[in-house]
């Protein structure tokens, strides 16, 4: 009972007893993914972020694989936790190549989405390629988040390139699904052996 009161399902009140009750939750971010980068930009500027880590680092393996730049390569490495409503709902860790990183310092960060820093800086970016997956939230993230290690988390792997399709940001990104979500619109598509679903571009 103690862990439900914790958790907001019932209050109890001396002498009267226990009951149920709907937790207050602020309401859920949704992102299309048509539009992926304007969406992205207006959620960052309607959202609060505080930088929990940030440096200079070298690259790991497989995170120079994804920059296509050589390992060992010093990237910059910021990990900030993004905020709706007072409640922390997205662990996004970002590497830059070290050319780029050093347009933007810590506190650009902390104040100014990422896309709109890089675009300041003069890339442009044109396309992502992106997966979509789940994670359960590790020791490490888990209190950051303000949720218990083994919650289920919406797993986000994005490579942004910019117009000549040279990497420019490789982000690892956690999300509590309980307050975001991806929409997608589809449309049914007539194939050579069947109708197929297909997402519909031309709907938000």
């Amino acid at each position: 009972m103690d862990r439900l009161k914790q958790e907001g399902f019932v209050s109890r009140a001396r002498g009267k007893g226990t009951f149920a009750r709907l937790p207050q939750a602020p309401q859920a971010i949704s992102a299309n993914l048509k539009g992926i980068f304007e969406n992205l930009m207006a959620m960052g500027l309607r959202t609060r972020v505080k930088l929990v880590e940030f440096g200079y680092v070298p690259a790991p393996p497989a995170i120079a694989e994804k920059l296509k730049i050589e390992p060992g390569a010093t990237v910059q490495r910021a990990v900030r936790v993004r905020f709706h409503e007072n409640i922390p709902f997205s662990h996004l860790t970002t590497y830059l190549p070290e050319e780029i990183g050093r347009h933007c310092d810590e506190r650009e960060l902390s104040e100014t989405p990422l896309l709109l820093l890089m675009e300041r800086a003069g890339v442009k970016v044109s396309a992502a390629d992106q997966s979509v997956s789940a994670k359960l939230a590790d020791p490490m993230v888990a209190p950051l988040l303000e949720i218990e290690a083994g919650y289920p988390l919406l797993w986000v792997k994005r490579t942004v390139v910019d117009q000549n399709d040279r990497p420019v940001e490789y982000l690892n990104a956690l999300y509590r699904p309980d307050i975001y979500e991806y929409h997608m619109s589809m449309s049914r598509v007539e194939g050579e052996n069947a109708a197929l679903w297909s997402p519909d571009i031309t709907r938000s």
